[in-house]
């Protein structure tokens, strides 16, 4: 039972990553991009984002991923775990570079 919980629990840890990753390329950008769509006498990038809130909220994601990742990478004994921690955090190293 102990053997098929740890598998749970990794499976689990990986799609959790998984998805995070897929959260992670949309808080590139502009929040307010769309105003521009909806008034054209807006200009394109008019309204600062001075809160700093999605970078901030980026780099908690992808220091979640990294430890969690991390942690599996170093806790499994099989080749193909430490192979999928490994492409996951480079993944997510990728993803975080291109949303700062």
């Amino acid at each position: 039972m102990a053997d098929f919980m740890t598998r749970l629990v990794r499976t689990l840890a990986h799609f959790g990553s998984v998805f995070l990753l897929l959260v992670l390329p949309g808080l590139a950008g502009n929040p307010y991009d769309w105003m521009t769509e909806m008034g054209p006498a807006m200009p394109p990038g008019g309204i600062a984002d001075a809160s700093g809130n999605r970078l901030l909220f980026s780099n908690f994601l992808f220091a979640t991923i990294a430890a969690v990742q991390l942690g599996l990478f170093f806790t499994t004994g099989r080749t193909a775990g430490k192979w999928l921690s490994a492409c996951v955090i480079f993944t997510a190293t990728a993803l975080w570079g291109m949303t700062r």
